[in-house]
């Protein structure tokens, strides 16, 4: 899974879908050709008045992600102490920390501009936040966990497991043989001492809807989607995270474009990668962040009229497709 997708966080949906011109959840979705579309790692609709309302319509919600210098203290925002891999494949360095508070912690790893996604939380549910349809499948037991694995061409790509009232998933956006995967979670060493605080579970903070109007009304504000997205993209998942920001998947084969807004004026997209090539530009009267490689758009973050708002992109985009995509979210 790409470390674009986030959430991951977010990470990260969870509804099939069919083409978006005839889907009830999209409504008319029109679509354009010839965009070169792209990709995001793991996280994250049209317009109405929600049911819940949080103060004026310019109150904001902060980013639900907050970024943490120490394990310690990411522990401590979780509201339990939770353990970390202690053996990972060469060349990776943990690199971010980021925490939900009371809800979920994440941490990447990276090599380069590959990264490999670690997630835990309480209860027993996939919090992975990746959706992908993986070709390959098989379930493994490492300890006495039961490890779901997914990939495609023999390596795996996402592990999901608990144990002991704990959910755990990493992501691998290089892929892993299960040798290595299974070196890497029998690393995970629990240090719970709370032996009741085992026990007791939290919700998932992914929540997973069928439509738009239903996300609209978790997530506490009236939010838009795009009305246009390139040719053969459909809506997939459409998922909130702890009532606070909304995520909306778009799939093309195992190719994805992740939407996201939420109250605020903060980089909500929860894709940390290094990228070659930065730049901004002006649509209607929002001033849009563009990161790539080799001019193709990979992620576009922005803020408008009390809204943060990003779009994520596997394949890449050029930024006459990018533009045809934000001019339309209405």
């Amino acid at each position: 899974m790409n470390k674009k997708l986030i959430n991951f966080l977010c990470v990260a949906a969870v509804v099939s879908s069919v083409n978006p011109m005839i889907n009830a959840k999209a409504g008319n979705v029109s679509v354009f050709k010839n965009a070169v579309v792209a990709k995001t790692n793991i996280v994250s609709a049209a317009k109405q008045q929600s049911k819940k309302v949080i103060g004026s319509k310019n109150s904001q919600i902060p980013n639900p992600w907050v970024s943490y210098k120490t394990l310690g203290e990411a522990g401590k925002a979780l509201g339990f102490t939770f353990a970390v891999p202690s053996v990972l494949p060469d060349g990776y360095n943990m690199k971010d920390i980021m925490v939900i508070k009371n809800d979920i912690a994440e941490v990447f790893y990276y090599k380069g501009n590959n990264s490999i996604l670690y997630r835990v939380a309480k209860g027993n549910k996939d919090i992975s936040g990746d959706y992908t349809v993986y070709t390959d499948k098989k379930t493994i037991t490492v300890g006495n966990a039961k490890v779901n694995c997914k990939g495609a061409k023999g390596s795996i790509k996402l592990a999901t497991w608990s144990k002991d009232g704990r959910s755990y998933s990493l992501s691998f956006e290089e892929g892993i043989n299960e040798k290595g995967l299974t070196k890497i979670i029998q690393s995970v060493k629990s240090n719970n001492t709370n032996k009741k605080d085992d026990s007791a579970q939290i919700p998932c903070p992914l929540v997973n809807y069928n439509t738009i109007d239903e996300a609209r009304k978790a997530v506490g504000f009236t939010f838009d989607v795009p009305s246009v997205i390139p040719d053969s993209y459909n809506m997939k998942d459409i998922i909130v995270i702890s009532n606070e920001l909304a995520e909306i998947f778009y799939c093309k084969g195992d190719n994805r474009i992740l939407y996201r807004t939420a109250k605020g004026n903060a980089d909500i997209s929860g894709d940390y990668s290094v990228y070659t090539d930065q730049k901004t530009i002006t649509i209607g009267n929002a001033k849009i962040t563009c990161k790539g490689e080799k001019g193709s758009i990979k992620l576009a973050i922005w803020s408008k009229d009390g809204r943060s708002y990003s779009l994520s992109f596997e394949e890449g985009i050029d930024e006459q497709g990018l533009t045809k995509v934000i001019e339309n979210i209405k």
